[in-house]
């Protein structure tokens, strides 16, 4: 029988479930994978494998488990964003792929209130250089960046950044009268709380006071029937009262801090609508509530309420669900560990109002402790028990939130037979392969290629001489005058037999060189004139390292005393842990009509698609793997160019069943392919 030319074009469903090896009728099984570990797949369908990381140091404390959270001012001037490292009562900053120092050369090291306990469960939202930061057992604190080496914590105030008057007083004093004034916030409109009041013989009086700098303008209270209603407005420091009725609809801001109390901690923030939102107490797990408008840390309400009052609203269900997370999108969408919510003006609004609150719940999953994350329109989630991800996406016809199980093709990455799994982390590095990295209970870091539009959902798991403890993804400058998302990790390694976390970030994949390749793990590069030997490897002591010099790969070494001795003078080297990528395919089976499932099948020839890439293996199996031997013009005893275009190889060949492919890169070198084409026999 003649060779029957079949393709798989695209691995865009990425690593597929054991449970889903049979559903051939899928779509997805034609463009999935049997096994995609430390390769990645992009949102156009090719799969590389991933770029290693880079040394960046050692936490302060190797024995507690830390957690990285991304604090991004802006990206230009460059240097405005910071991977926040906290650890027990401890926060460390690192930017640009270093620990920020401080005025004596050592890492800058602030106070934190947190201990490392109770780090999983620490929610933060930021607004400019402000970060809110929640838990349910501290009260709430505003991280404030002023410098790269200057940051404090300030508990929140819940009241009127703009202070009232003082040294109110009357030209008429008595006591049939009272009056209060406000100040009113130039810049922002705030108003005040009312000043101490003072009393006047009669409503003919004229009144004055102390200006307060901030202050635009002044309102002018007076007593009436009990309460202050509103006689007029003032520019000045002074209000003449010629017996004006008080409008009592119109009152004085009052005081409220809805978060007085020990223990009575709000567990998580966001703003929306120009108001700054607040959830879930110890007492009030399922009670939100919004700040005046402009004013994120001013609560107060007037009596009877206006429109830009403090806002506080309770979702009624039929359990007691806990707030998770507050999410803004068209609506703010309410997180709870039992369900999903949606809270918006209403149908004909367009300002959130005390009147004007709607709460509806949405659908019915629960969400657990892990932010989530937004990205064409749709948000993110794991849900509560940690094993699934789901999709919230808007439906304007049915005016409602739907969602879409994200990883139903993948289960087996969270759970399966032998384990249960949980997302524990996750970070979202949209540039340039739209990545969510995640980081699985057991230290495995997952990953998850995302693109709606595009249909493009494909999870692929990545392994290291370690386990992955915590990520988060910031936006840097990729060194060749563009912005990359930086992704930063925590991982836990054992280094002569002692426990050793350190903070590490990916490298860019992309390379002008040979010598710029960067595939090994916690890895540093040395970079002058040629040398036979590297050192200050004392993070690697005791390990055996992959080697790149000047683009060729040394013989793997063993770190001794800090250092490894090369073979030869080189003036680029990457030293690091090495590490295996592997793509195997499902069992073959052609796109048209008719099935090959269960037939005797013998491929003798595959066409590699490949795109900058060097040193792979190819097989029916990976202890049966053909290395492709790349032909070069280069120079002798300069490094090979990574190749572009077709590899057509013969492999060791043999009956059976299955039909599918083995794609391994074991070396440090680059590797991407963009489709495999077998030449298939079929037996009766």
């Amino acid at each position: 029988m003649p060779a029957l030319p079949t393709i798989q074009p695209s691995f865009a469903a990425g690593e597929l479930s054991p449970f889903l090896h049979g559903r051939v009728d899928l779509a997805k099984f034609h463009v999935g994978c049997r096994t995609l570990v430390n390769f990645f797949v992009h949102p156009h369908g090719g799969a590389s494998n991933r770029p290693g990381t880079r040394f960046v140091g050692a936490v302060d404390d190797s024995t507690i488990r830390h957690r990285l959270i991304p604090f991004q001012f802006r990206t230009l001037p460059a240097g405005q964003s910071y991977a926040l490292l906290f650890g027990n009562y401890t926060m460390q900053v690192v930017m640009n792929g270093g620990f920020v120092l401080d005025g004596t050369g050592t890492v800058y090291t602030v106070a934190s209130p947190y201990a490392a306990s109770d780090l999983p469960t620490l929610k933060f939202v930021q607004s400019a250089d402000t970060m809110t930061l929640t838990h349910p057992n501290y009260p709430p604190q505003n991280l404030t960046r002023t410098g790269h080496a200057n940051w404090t914590f300030t508990p929140l105030t819940f009241a009127p950044a703009t202070a009232a008057p003082t040294g109110l007083s009357s030209n008429n004093p008595g006591t049939a009268v009272a009056y209060v004034v406000t100040a009113v916030n130039a810049t922002s409109g705030e108003e005040s709380l009312p000043s101490p009041y003072v009393g006047a013989a009669n409503d003919s009086s004229t009144l004055g006071w102390v200006p307060v700098a901030v202050a635009g303008s002044y309102n002018v209270y007076k007593l009436r029937s009990g309460s202050y209603g509103f006689i007029g407005r003032s520019t000045s420091a002074s209000f003449t009262d010629s017996g004006i009725v008080a409008d009592i609809s119109n009152t004085p801001p009052g005081q409220r801090n809805p978060f007085s109390g020990s223990g009575n901690y709000p567990a998580c923030s966001t703003y929306y609508l120009q108001r700054q939102a607040f959830a879930n107490t110890t007492s009030a797990p399922q009670t939100l509530w919004f700040s005046v408008v402009g004013a994120f840390n001013n609560m107060t309400v007037s009596t009877p309420t206006k429109d830009s009052d403090a806002i506080t609203r309770a979702l009624v269900s039929r359990q007691v669900d806990e707030i998770r997370h507050l999410v803004p999108l068209a609506s703010l969408l309410i997180m709870t560990s039992g369900a999903e919510w949606r809270c918006w003006p209403g149908p004909s609004q367009s300002g959130l109002t005390p009147a004007q609150c709607m709460t509806l719940p949405q659908t019915a999953f629960g969400c657990s402790h892990v932010p989530p994350v937004v990205t064409d329109n749709s948000l993110l989630f794991v849900q509560e028990k940690g094993n699934r991800v789901q999709a919230l996406r808007y439906d304007a016809l049915q005016d409602v939130y739907t969602s879409q199980d994200m990883s139903v093709l993948a289960s087996h990455l969270l759970y399966d037979t032998t384990a249960q799994y949980q997302i524990q982390e996750w970070a979202f590095a949209q540039e340039p392969f739209r990545i969510i990295w995640a980081v699985r209970s057991d230290g495995m870091l997952l990953g998850f290629t995302y693109m709606r539009e595009h249909e493009v959902y494909a999870w692929h798991r990545h392994v290291t001489d370690g386990q992955v403890e915590s990520v988060c993804a910031i936006t840097e400058s990729n060194g060749a005058g563009g912005t990359t998302d930086a992704v930063y990790l925590i991982v836990n390694r054992t280094i002569g037999g002692v426990t050793k976390r350190y903070v590490e970030r990916m490298a860019e994949r992309v390379f002008s060189t040979a010598a710029d390749f960067w595939f090994v793990d916690c890895g540093l590069q040395y970079s002058g004139a040629p040398v036979t030997q590297v050192s200050g490897l004392g993070h690697l002591e005791g390990k055996a390292v992959a080697i790149v010099a000047d683009g060729s790969v040394v013989p793997n070494q063993v770190v001794t005393s800090g250092a490894v001795t090369l073979d030869g003078a080189y003036s680029k080297v990457t030293v690091g842990l090495p590490y295996t990528a592997q793509l195997e395919t499902l069992n073959l089976e052609p796109a048209g009509g008719g099935t090959l499932q269960g037939q005797m099948k013998k491929i003798a020839q595959v066409t590699v698609r490949v795109k900058d890439a060097r040193g792979i293996q190819v097989g029916l199996k990976q202890g049966a793997l053909a290395e492709v031997k790349q032909r070069s013009s280069e120079q002798l005893g300069t490094a090979m160019q990574p190749f572009t275009g077709d590899w057509q190889i013969s492999i060791p060949s043999e009956w059976n069943r299955e039909g599918r492919l083995f794609v391994q890169q074991g070396y440090p070198l680059p590797c991407t392919i963009l489709d495999l084409i077998s030449e298939v026999t079929v037996g009766d």
